[in-house]
């Protein structure tokens, strides 16, 4: 949290002022976003193969909560490009 906050902060606030580094760095942060999602479900997954019991709302919190943010991490990621082709 100590880097990846203040990083998708600056990476926002230069988007906002329409700055290439802006979207430079919002590409690496997004994908990170969107690949922690399938890591989070596989080492659930692999919990529940081990014995490690969960409750249904805690499989919801814990899976539902990263696809969601993994697909807005995937539209983000969409938008942005087809924005790059736009204006190229």
């Amino acid at each position: 949290m100590g880097i990846i906050a203040p990083a998708v902060f600056f990476a926002g606030i230069q988007i906002l002022r329409n700055k290439a580094q802006g979207y430079r760095l919002a590409f690496p942060l997004l994908m990170l976003n969107v690949l922690v999602g399938p890591a989070v479900i596989a080492q659930t997954i692999a919990q529940i193969l081990c014995g490690v019991e969960f409750s249904i709302g805690q499989l919801i919190g814990m899976i539902g909560s990263w696809i969601i943010l993994a697909g807005f991490g995937i539209r983000a990621i969409i938008s942005l490009y087809r924005g790059l082709q736009a204006s190229a």
